[in-house]
């Protein structure tokens, strides 16, 4: 039986926290050229399996702007938040961490510099990587959403568990969901 543990994905609006879950979700770059923003919430299970045990992290992908938020939810249990930050979504993300903290002050949290692909953000992130990198003394990872990468999962996962090192070998949908349409 997998644990299950229940985290967030937080970030401004555009800054490719769904598109990011879909290409985990899907295992491959799963952009949608017309993608409307996430709306409240949406909460899709992932299986991580790792080499000391198999995760069910059910990540609930929020709305990156505070109109679609209405009640702010967040799990119940929650244990930690993949924060997503771009070049215009530094302010807001920022905003939705102390949001979150308040939530839950001991809860772990990972920044990620989506986009990491495009010159423009990776160069301001370059420049301003310091400040970003402590932010809050989380780990910040760059990635971009197109691509597979486990690395800020894995790290979440190591804060939450206390076991060093993790190391995943596998992502994917449950079983019960592996036809179903994301």
């Amino acid at each position: 039986m997998a644990s299950q543990i229940n985290i967030c994905f937080i970030g401004g609006t555009n800054s490719g926290k769904s598109t990011f879950l879909r290409t985990h979700l899907k295992g491959q770059d799963a952009t949608i050229p017309t993608h409307n923003p996430t709306m409240g919430l949406e909460v899709s299970p992932l299986v991580i399996d790792t080499n000391i045990g198999t995760f069910q992290v059910n990540v609930w992908d929020m709305a990156g702007d505070r109109r679609f938020h209405g009640l702010r939810t967040y799990p119940r249990n929650g244990v930690g938040a993949i924060a997503f930050y771009t070049k215009d979504t530094l302010e807001e993300t920022n905003a939705q961490i102390k949001d979150y903290q308040q939530e839950y002050p001991n809860a772990k949290i990972v920044n990620v510099w989506n986009k990491s692909d495009n010159v423009v953000e990776r160069k301001f992130f370059e420049e301003s990587k310091l400040e970003i990198t402590h932010q809050g003394g989380h780990p910040t990872y760059q990635v971009t959403s197109h691509e597979i990468s486990p690395r800020p999962f894995q790290e979440l996962l190591q804060q939450v568990t206390t076991h060093y090192p993790i190391s995943i070998t596998h992502m994917h949908v449950p079983q019960s969901l592996q036809h179903a349409t994301i």
